[in-house]
């Protein structure tokens, strides 16, 4: 199975798989703790305003410049525009901003726009925050160091890193190219929504060599595949080698998209 993978790996740039994958003696992850946690990370929407940042990215937001023109009248940045995450509370204040620079011809658009987990224990928790990232890095540790035999080398040094994502209405990312980087390996990519919630709810990864039109909601001419964003599926996109085209449709249907990903580097 893993030769399997890492073929696909080195051949496409990417594997779309299972996650029954990573239950073995080989890992030792055990599905019953996988959904334990996955329930765990469900749970934190009930109170998304005080644990979760919202990322919030826009064209022009590093370099005025792109859409400040001459003649334009609109607004003009302050040091909060160019943070690319804010508060859950400044979400309304950023997209009038966008909204009313574009509205005064600039060339702007919103790029990306979905909330990211602050890592906070809450007292009515009942799941320890530390043991749930420890969770997650171990098991992309393991699963990836049986993936890559230069990571397996060093499999307990090898960097990790965690980040959760809740998508909902309205929320995507378009398509965008992370590039070649051999000095880290890949991103692995778990999905934790419930699949009786879906209903259609967007969210998809939409992954390819050459993926070409923007936006949160996209028709590609090119050869391209779709993971649903639910769980049981995962994905994982290598940077050794590959420069992989990727993009979230815009969530809507009032779908809670939760994903946990890792950047894997040797």
């Amino acid at each position: 199975m893993y030769d399997l993978i890492y073929n696909n790996l080195m051949t496409n740039g990417y594997h779309l798989g299972k996650i029954s994958e990573m239950f073995n003696d080989l890992t030792g992850i055990k599905e019953e703790d996988y959904l334990k946690y996955a329930e765990a990370i469900r749970s934190t929407a009930d109170k998304k305003d005080l644990r979760y940042r919202y990322r919030h990215s826009y064209v022009g937001q590093n370099d005025p410049n792109l859409y400040i023109k001459d003649g334009y009248s609109g607004p003009y940045p302050t040091e909060e525009e160019f943070l690319p995450e804010i508060s859950m509370n400044q979400i309304e204040r950023r997209k009038k901003f966008v909204e009313d620079v574009i509205k005064s011809g600039a060339d702007s658009r919103t790029t990306q726009q979905w909330s990211l987990l602050n890592f906070q224990k809450f007292p009515e928790d009942n799941f320890d925050m530390e043991e749930l990232i420890f969770f997650y890095k171990n098991l992309f540790r393991q699963h990836t160091a049986l993936i890559y035999p230069e990571l397996m080398a060093k499999k307990d040094s090898f960097s990790t890193s965690i980040q959760i994502s809740l998508y909902e209405d309205g929320d995507f990312s378009e398509v965008h190219f992370d590039g070649i980087n051999p000095g880290r390996a890949c991103v692995i990519i778990i999905y934790l929504s419930d699949p009786e919630e879906y209903n259609e709810g967007g969210g998809e990864l939409f992954i390819g060599h050459n993926l070409k039109k923007v936006g949160p909601m996209n028709v590609f001419e090119d050869p391209y595949e779709k993971v649903i964003p639910i769980y049981g599926n995962y994905a994982i996109m290598d940077f050794t080698k590959f420069n992989v085209g990727h993009s979230i449709e815009m969530v809507k249907n009032g779908f809670k998209r939760f994903a946990v990903q890792s950047f894997i580097g040797p």
